[in-house]
């Protein structure tokens, strides 16, 4: 972190964030060089503003402390980013290599708005806007990918795309997975 960095958290000003690093760390000031703090040091430094009294206690709650909590946080996190690694290797590998992509390279179906797929299929996830937002993203960039026609439907106020079915289809697959892997892990 940086000077700047622990100002804005803490909400106290730089000049002080300064005193308190040349009071635990006097060796690491540089005059006219950015001061990069480790995870360890930025800590220490915040510990010793609050202790100081500088921080309120609702800001507290900002605060980050070396505890168990923040260690399993990011424990969590790694863990996440290795599995969401994982998912993207599989389904690329899935784009690339399986029968599916060739699936929906020679198929032509007609086409539906993703909101018309999703009620069709009586799929109702839990957070439907969110969904409907990561498979149109997923929809739109394979539909490019593939050169495939995307129209343009009225829905309500707003004209909205049609894409084919398997593509749709396929996305919606795609979400879920990724879906279910990230409940599982937070859970």
């Amino acid at each position: 972190m940086t000077i700047k960095e622990i100002s804005d958290l803490t909400n106290v000003s730089r000049s002080t964030v300064l005193r308190k690093i040349k009071e635990l760390f006097p060796t690491i000031i540089e005059n006219g060089k950015t001061v990069k703090l480790t995870k360890d040091q930025s800590i220490s430094i915040v510990d010793g503003i609050k202790k100081t009294g500088f921080i309120q206690p609702i800001q507290n709650e900002k605060v980050p402390i070396q505890n168990e909590k923040v260690d399993k946080i990011e424990l969590m996190f790694i863990e996440f980013m290795k599995q969401q690694t994982e998912t993207n290797k599989i389904l690329l590998s899935l784009v690339q290599n399986n029968n599916q992509p060739k699936q929906i390279e020679e198929k032509k179906q007609s086409q539906m708005t993703i909101k018309e797929y999703l009620e069709s299929r009586n799929i109702e996830p839990y957070n439907l806007s969110s969904f409907k937002i990561q498979v149109g993203k997923k929809v739109t960039q394979m539909s490019k990918e593939y050169k495939r026609t995307i129209s343009y439907k009225q829905e309500g106020l707003y004209s909205v795309g049609a894409f084919d079915l398997d593509i749709i289809s396929h996305c919606v697959e795609m979400v879920t997975i990724e879906n279910d892997r990230k409940q599982t892990l937070f859970n």
